[in-house]
């Protein structure tokens, strides 16, 4: 049966999310849900997932994470005009405020050892930089990561979408712009 705001069947489709083996557990996943029901709970324009007798993660007979979410229509904006980069400077102001109020205990931290010096590991690890610049390279992040590290003393770690661009904004008519994709939430 459809619901009496809308005769569209589009509008009344589900999406299911799989989370990618190994690379989540089932409390990184809560973390990412606890803070978009936080934010749809301050009437912040994000899309939560769905509860069923209480709970928003499931695991598949083979092991797989998923969750149900509502889908939402909307589009990416063709140009940033003035009046839309004021809605989501004000829709982030809200959304960093709220991301305070909790902290995302088993989420990484944007940090320099985290997104700095374990991010080099992993590329020097893999042989993905060519012999011939992967010296200047690893000198020069570490020269980065070294002249950062201050930046970073006594600040006070907030949940944060961790992947907010162009492509993980939609608008739509209905809610203006709002945010998707809060998996590499941080």
């Amino acid at each position: 049966a459809l619901d009496s705001d809308s005769d569209n069947p589009s509008d009344h489709f589900k999406i299911i999310k799989f989370y990618r083996p190994g690379r989540w557990s089932f409390e990184t996943i809560k973390d990412e849900h606890d803070f978009l029901f936080d934010l749809v709970d301050h009437e912040i324009q994000a899309i939560a997932p769905m509860k069923f007798d209480d709970q928003s993660i499931f695991k598949s007979e083979d092991g797989l994470w998923y969750s149900l979410f509502p889908k939402k229509g909307g589009r990416l904006a063709d140009e940033w005009t003035p009046p839309l980069l004021e809605q989501m400077g004000r829709l982030l102001a809200r959304l960093h405020n709220i991301g305070a109020v909790k902290k995302a205990e088993h989420r990484l931290s944007l940090n320099i050892e985290t997104y700095g010096m374990k991010n080099l590991e992993y590329l020097l690890r893999s042989n993905i930089i060519p012999k011939e610049y992967r010296g200047n390279y690893e000198t020069l992040v570490k020269q980065i990561c070294t002249m950062s590290e201050p930046l970073f003393n006594g600040i006070k770690y907030q949940r944060v979408h961790g992947d907010c661009h162009h492509g993980n904004t939609l608008l739509n008519s209905q809610q203006g712009a709002f945010l998707i994709d809060f998996d590499d939430m941080v």
